[in-house]
């Protein structure tokens, strides 16, 4: 299973808002190592909310890195290993909003929240571990049915 996050999505409770959904659809990623959705349709109570649109954007991606890196090298002069590099996924949602909401002028600008997650590159010998880390990670954010598709996706770099 790649990253595919199921839709809608069920918002948690916060003041002003009833029940809130978001409904995802495919949108055009930036490039092939991403994966790109849009709030298309919004559910429950939210008055004023906007799904997205041009001038107030309501989008997430996930990205894996462009090139995976591999764990260490054994070297055979000192049977030590060289330290690998740490391969880094994210995770960013964009959600415009009116600065200026109940004024008379309108000024747009861009709410955006970032997750990543940075694993060594030899992380896939102890998977164990890293479904732990990713189970408590999105268990703590309220979203621990992504923990499974994240995991994929950091595991075997396939969005």
């Amino acid at each position: 299973m790649s990253f595919s996050p199921t839709s809608p999505v069920t918002g948690q409770a916060c003041t002003g808002l009833t029940t809130p959904t978001f409904t995802l659809t495919a949108g055009t990623a930036p490039d092939a190592t991403s994966k790109a959705y849009v709030v298309s349709a919004l559910g429950g109570t939210q008055t004023g909310v906007t799904a997205h649109s041009n001038e107030l954007p309501n989008w997430l991606y996930a990205r894996r890195p462009k090139a995976i890196k591999t764990p260490g090298a054994k070297l055979s002069a000192t049977g030590q290993y060289t330290k690998g590099g740490k391969n880094e996924f994210s995770l960013v949602y964009y959600k415009g909003c009116n600065v200026l909401n109940g004024f008379s002028n309108v000024q747009y600008d861009i709410q955006i929240a970032r997750m990543s997650t940075s694993t060594p590159a030899a992380v896939g010998n102890d998977a164990v571990n890293l479904a732990s880390f990713l189970s408590m990670w999105f268990g703590l954010l309220g979203q621990a049915t992504m923990a499974q598709g994240w995991y994929d996706l950091v595991r075997t770099s396939v969005l």
